[in-house]
């Protein structure tokens, strides 16, 4: 192909090729004459091409061999981010233009890529935009693509089906690192070191690498035992190299300077860069990421939100004031949403270590178990020796109170006779009573630090303020808290007034506490004017003691619907699978109600329960379910791993060996699987072995009390419908609720409404509702509330469950885990449970759970409050989901014990239990007379 004649170099071209900071045309410039030519002609012979804008760029003054580089690039870049097409006609290479379209590329922005000769081509201005960036960057507009869309599923997965290492459409970046490690290690074959080529190897250890086998073009994947013979996985293409270098050199940080690979990067990621970055040289070797693209990216990856966060931003000035105070200093820290609290909560920890306050004794007091877990990793975070943090009490009120309880313990036990209530009231009763040998414990404590002060209510807001109030005067005391996000002031209903003060009142109208009061009010986490004019006009809102409540409500949720970014149709028409987005509701029974619809459509999202049963995840039980022994050695877990399959894809070996060293370690490379067992089956299993969400990937839905201290790149706020509240509604708290729920956001707020209202039943907490169709009047009622499934029947046999039944049950369900699946409940043979079945429109095929007695003894009682005493449950429920797999553990003392289980699991005391959903449609049977 050739052309014929080209327009000669004029103004409009020479003005595009300003010069970039090494003094060559900016590649913008070039890219707009690429896509202005190739938009005018149709059709441009590449060599032609390239000589043009050699010729154009020598026309402005530049010259020599870089420039014809620079042009390479570039025109490299368009062809890579989609832009442009590069085909072969006749023996020559052609561009062609493709499609104009948008892709999102981060919270905020779109790329525009393609020229098709009518929009972007010959009329694209030539002003405007990054001078280093090869596309078009606008703020994102609905109609945008993904990554996913644009790009299709990442290479990787297509490795791992080829290699037969699984073939879940969730696999992430990670566990592709993960699973080849491992394969290499099973699979792999024994070579001499000088048979294979080593471009690099893992940055947290040299014993797994990548490379080529020697004297040939051979990808592999390398087990590198420092003791050992190595072995090789080949690998089925070369690209499989550079996602493999991507997950071993860090992600961002592997782009930041990919040349230390080794291997070129794989051509859907340089597309996404293109799309999503710029390129710091014309090797393209070195990337610099727009904010928030990394996270757009990772989710693409599969990667977890929090690994593409970015950086957190530097402390202001409040915020090191607070850091750096002395340890005696008392003080009480008044801090909005995205100020930043916990960060400067680690931070004034740090300090005062590096200061040389013993880490025994500086106490956290952290709201939520899920909490202390991230603060102490955040701690490490500012120390020069991380391993300091390790050594800092960090507890939840009711960890605490154990603690100060039963000698002081160093980890807490199982839930204490008459549950963690009680046991607050008898700490309390201690603290009260200046018990002798607690005060001479709290001499111990040299700085004492409290979260989310403004969430504690009734007993544990007592339990706090005895304690501060027993501490030496010397002891430093800083409290954190926000009075605009007190959320939890139901839990104080019934108290007379004046009797239920919050912490910070009680602190200040003490003055021999010494406490003073220090304000943080820069936002640190919205990214859009709206936003942070709403979190900043909403709080004053309600921090104007002069209002009345129901005008604070009305003026708070008329700030948050002026700040939204626009409607949301109902959630079951929604899409979900952005993992970065956060859809809150003001109660349990709308986020029920909502994700019931989505599991019944099949849509993939992530829900989080609180107030449930803490689920044991399942690699657990497919690990240990058949290990009948007392102790595990490293060499005997590394075959327990191999045996199972599918393959174990949600930790690493490594990972899950630390893990279950770390809770059941005997001093020697081994695990003591009985201790294990017992701290697995306490009512607050170990955070690392528990899963806080049901579903395998996509949006979180959750209540805005479940949300707190959460925080997302898109929020969805479900509003109350007005008038739901009822007339007896605390207007100052749902007005706080709903400012939490919209200061979650940090790029985009949405709205929506609420959905149907449920009832909870009496004596019990499931929520249900009446609901009538064509035959006659019945009901909708929740499925999942903890005891809904029998977790014994899963292995013990009756007359109906033989031993082949449960240990099929028990393959199934860990072939499940990870996938929601709909469920049909069927009567257990003439009894009154009921048997789940995978839901395919007929009852053939195995069981793979059971249903309670309480299920069943609640669906009476709803039957007696619709119909009397004549109306019984039916033989079959559908609607019905499987959202999850747990593991289930016996041990001594333990709420399951292993008695008339089935082998092997009588031994072992573990196993797997399915985890339901739903919110599905209950027809009785109704007896006449």
């Amino acid at each position: 192909m050739k052309i014929a004649a080209l327009s000669p170099d004029g103004a409009a071209e020479r003005l595009a090729l300003i010069p970039d900071s090494g003094a060559l045309p900016c590649r913008r410039g070039m890219a707009f004459l690429i896509r202005r030519l190739v938009g005018a002609r149709g059709a441009v012979a590449r060599s032609t091409l390239i000589d043009w804008l050699v010729r154009t760029a020598a026309g402005s003054g530049y010259s020599g061999a870089a420039v014809r580089t620079r042009a390479e690039a570039v025109l490299a870049g368009l062809v890579a981010a989609g832009e442009i097409a590069e085909l072969r006609c006749g023996g020559e290479s052609a561009l062609v233009g493709r499609p104009v379209r948008t892709v999102a590329v981060s919270a905020d922005t779109a790329a525009v890529v393609g020229t098709d000769g009518t929009k972007d081509g010959a009329t694209e201005r030539s002003d405007g935009g990054d001078p280093d960036s090869f596309v078009r960057h606008v703020p994102l507009a609905p109609g945008a693509l993904s990554l996913a869309d644009e790009l299709g599923e990442p290479g990787f997965r297509s490795t791992l089906r080829t290699l037969n290492l699984g073939s879940r459409a969730q696999a992430s970046l990670a566990n592709f690192a993960a699973l080849l490690r491992d394969a290499a290690v099973r699979m792999g074959e024994p070579c001499a070191p000088d048979a294979i080529r080593v471009l690099g190897t893992d940055a947290a250890g040299p014993d797994f690498g990548y490379g080529y086998v020697a004297g040939s073009d051979t990808a592999a994947a390398f087990s590198l035992p420092q003791d050992g013979v190595p072995t090789v996985l080949r690998l089925p293409d070369p690209e499989a190299l550079g996602w493999l270098a991507l997950a071993l050199h860090g992600g961002a940080g592997a782009c930041a300077d990919w040349s230390r690979t080794g291997v070129p990067l794989p051509r859907q990621m340089a597309a996404a860069l293109c799309l999503a970055g710029r390129p710091l040289d014309d090797a393209m070797t070195r990337w610099s990421l727009r904010d928030g693209a990394w996270a757009a990216i990772g989710e693409w990856l599969g990667l977890d939100t929090a690994d593409a966060a970015p950086p957190e931003a530097a402390p202001d000035p409040g915020q090191r004031r607070v850091a750096v105070a002395g340890p005696s200093v008392r003080m009480i820290v008044e801090a909005g949403p995205g100020s930043g609290k916990t960060r400067v909560a680690c931070q004034r920890v740090a300090h005062l270590l590096e200061e040389g306050v013993s880490p025994t004794r500086v106490w956290l007091i952290s709201f939520t178990r899920a909490a202390v877990g991230e603060i102490r990793d955040r701690i490490a975070t500012f120390l020069p020796d991380p391993r300091m943090a390790a050594e800092v009490r960090v507890v939840t009120i009711d960890s605490l109170s154990w603690r100060l309880r039963h000698a002081f313990a160093e980890t807490d036990g199982p839930a204490p006779p008459g549950g963690y209530e009680a046991n607050v009231g008898q700490t309390l009763a201690l603290l009260r009573a200046r018990d002798p040998m607690l005060l001479e414990f709290l001499e111990g404590i040299e700085h004492l630090v409290v979260d989310e002060a403004q969430d504690l209510t009734g007993s544990r807001r007592e339990l706090v303020h005895a304690l501060i109030c027993a501490l030496d005067r010397r002891c430093g005391v800083t409290v954190f808290q926000d009075s605009a996000q007190a959320i939890y002031g139901y839990s104080d209903r019934g108290v007379p007034p004046g009797a239920c003060r919050s912490l910070k009142t009680l602190l200040e109208d003490d003055p021999a506490l010494g406490f003073g009061t220090v304000h943080i009010n820069v936002d640190h986490r919205t990214r859009t004017p709206s936003l942070r004019r709403l979190f900043s006009e909403a709080r004053e809102v309600l921090l104007r003691a002069e209002l009345a409540p129901d005008a604070r409500y009305a003026r708070v949720r008329e700030l948050i619907e002026d700040a939204a970014d626009g409607v949301l149709p109902p959630v079951r028409n929604q899409d979900v699978s952005a993992a970065s987005t956060l859809i809150l509701f003001r109660t349990r029974g709308e986020m029920l109600s909502a994700a019931a619809d989505l599991w019944q459509v099949g849509a993939d999202f992530r829900v989080r329960l609180t107030g449930r049963q803490e689920a044991v995840v399942p690699w657990v039980g497919a690990l240990l379910s058949r290990f009948e022994g007392s102790t595990v050695s490293r060499r005997g877990f590394d075959s327990l791993w191999e045996e199972v399959w599918p393959p174990i894809l949600s930790v690493a070996p490594q990972r899950a060996w630390e893990r279950l060293r770390a809770v059941g370690g005997t001093g020697r490379d081994a695990v003591d699987v009985g201790q294990l067992r017992q701290r697995l089956a306490a009512g607050t299993p170990p955070l690392e072995f528990v899963d806080p969400y049901q579903g395998g990937r996509g949006a979180v839905l959750s209540t805005i009390h479940g949300a707190k201290g959460r925080e997302a790149e898109h929020v969805r706020l479900m509003l109350p419908r007005l008038g739901d509240t009822g007339e007896s509604a605390d207007w100052d708290e749902e007005a706080r609720v709903l400012f939490v729920g919209a200061s979650r956001a940090r790029s985009s707020l949405r709205l929506g409404a609420g959905s149907v209202r449920l009832r909870e039943l009496a004596g019990s907490e499931r929520l249900w509702r009446a609901w009538n169709f064509s035959t006659g009047r019945n009901a909708r009622a929740e499925v999942g509330l903890d005891g809904d499934i029998d977790a014994l029947a899963q292995v013990t046999p009756n007359v109906s469950r033989c031993a082949d039944v449960l240990a099929a049950a028990q393959r199934r369900l860990w072939q499940l885990a990870g996938r929601t699946v709909p469920l049909r409940a069927l009567r257990d043979g003439d009894g009154e449970g009921y048997a789940l079945y995978e839901d395919a429109g007929s009852p053939e095929g195995q069981p793979i759970g059971y249903l309670s007695q309480d299920f069943v003894r609640d669906l009476w009682a709803i039957g007696r409050e619709l119909h009397g005493q004549g109306a019984a449950p039916p033989r079959s429920i559908r609607g019905i989901h499987l959202v999850g797999v747990r593991t289930a553990v016996a041990a001594p003392g333990g709420t399951l014990r292993p008695d008339g289980m089935v082998p092997p699991h009588a031994a072992s005391g573990v196993w797997l239990v399915p985890v339901v959903g739903g919110l599905p449609a209950v027809f009785f049977n109704v007896r006449n007379g």
